[in-house]
Order: structure tokens, then sequence, then C-alpha cells
């Protein structure tokens, strides 16, 4: 199998550009929120050999963070703590 990226350390240098408009390009739907599938595939684009093992656990878990409404849509303020929630893993790992 081949694995795009592939360090950490290549994702921490790409941080800057997880922002609410990189985001909002996977809203498929365009209905002005962000899925868990949509997040899926948000991860995945990420690159890295991480997210394409692990990107249904990693987007429940940025669910869990950032739904605080548990609609099964993160929007508004959501998303910026899915931003925040993003970053901060992104830079432990």
């Amino acid at each position: 199998m081949h694995f795009r990226g592939g360090s950490p350390a290549e994702n921490k240098s790409s941080l800057g550009d997880i922002d609410e408009n990189w985001l909002m390009k996977y809203d498929k739907n365009k209905d002005g929120g962000i899925s868990e599938k949509e997040l899926r595939m948000a991860i995945r684009e990420k690159g890295g050999w991480w997210p394409l093992l692990f990107s249904h656990w990693y987007a429940a878990r940025c669910m869990a963070a950032a739904d605080k409404n548990r609609d099964g849509v993160i929007r508004g303020d959501e998303l910026n703590s899915l931003i925040e929630f993003a970053k901060k893993q992104l830079s432990n790992a």
C-alpha cells in the first residue's frame, strides 16, 4: 500500500492551512457544515500515513470534541473548536 506524506513532521509543517476555508471545501452537500463523512475526506487529504489507517476513528474523535449540539454536523462556532482540536492533535502526532 502506498502512503502519502509519510511522517507526522510533514503534517506539522502544514498545520497553518487548517482553517475554516480549507475545511469548508469538503462541505460537499453545501449545507454550511461538515459531517463526519466530509471530515474523513479532509483528514485523508491532509496526508501522512495515519489518516489513511485511522480516518474513521479520528473523525469520530473530532466530532465528539467539536459537535457540541450533537446534531452530526459541525458548523458555526463548532468549526473553531474542531480546528483547535485538530491542530492540537496533529501537533502531538
